[in-house]
Parts: C-alpha cells; sequence; structure tokens
C-alpha cells in the first residue's frame, strides 16, 4: 500500500456540518456521518445516471482523476439534514466539474473542459 501525500487529500463539510466527505487522491471519496461518528456512503465506482457509455475516458474510472478542489451544495434548506437534496461538485485538474448526488451515489452531471488546473 502506497503512502499518501497530504497534498492529495480534499476535505469538505456539509452546509448543515452533519456531514464530512473526504477524498485521498486516489480518488475514493467517503461520506461520514458526523453525529454518528461512521461512513454514511463511499463513492469508489461512480456511475452516471446518462445512458451514454462512459463518462469518464480515461482507464480506471473516476479514480483516475485528479480531483483539485470540492464544495459541498445543499437544494433545499428547510431540510438540511436529508442527504437526498446534497451535491458534492467536484473539480479536476484537467479542467472537468462534476456534481455527485450524494443519496443516490451516483454522478448527477458533468461539464468537461471548464477551466483546466
Amino acid at each position: 500500500m502506497g503512502t499518501t501525500n497530504i497534498r492529495d487529500i480534499l476535505t469538505c463539510l456539509s452546509p448543515s456540518l452533519d456531514f464530512f466527505a473526504i477524498s485521498f487522491g486516489d480518488g475514493r471519496i467517503k461520506i461520514w456521518d458526523t453525529l454518528k461518528g461512521q461512513v454514511q456512503t463511499e463513492f469508489a465506482d461512480i456511475v452516471s445516471t446518462e445512458t451514454t457509455a462512459s463518462l469518464f475516458t480515461k482507464p480506471g474510472g473516476h479514480l483516475s482523476m485528479d480531483y483539485t478542489c470540492m464544495k459541498w451544495l445543499s437544494c433545499d434548506r428547510k431540510k438540511k439534514r436529508k442527504l437526498g437534496t446534497s451535491l458534492l461538485v467536484l473539480g479536476t485538474g484537467s479542467g472537468d466539474v462534476l456534481a455527485l448526488d450524494v443519496s443516490a451515489g451516483h454522478l448527477k452531471w458533468r461539464f468537461t473542459d471548464c477551466h483546466p488546473g
């Protein structure tokens, strides 16, 4: 098992502070429930909701993507604790922006070549 460089670690708290997202640079993203102190969801194999064959052209899918930033968005302020209204938005070094539906565990949308670096 290789070591993780601290610069490769990304973290983000949900707006309600009830959930914590972390990525260790290997492409895996874990969502922790901060109140229960346990893993809520792990994105190890992100599946798209679109009908195209694959949104990820690199070998290894999303696990080979170089995430550079992470932001948590809540779509409904009245239900802060509900995961169904949360998106985790990720930026990559190649300029892609992806939104993950946290409760459903799938890729909601992706834009390519937005802002390289």
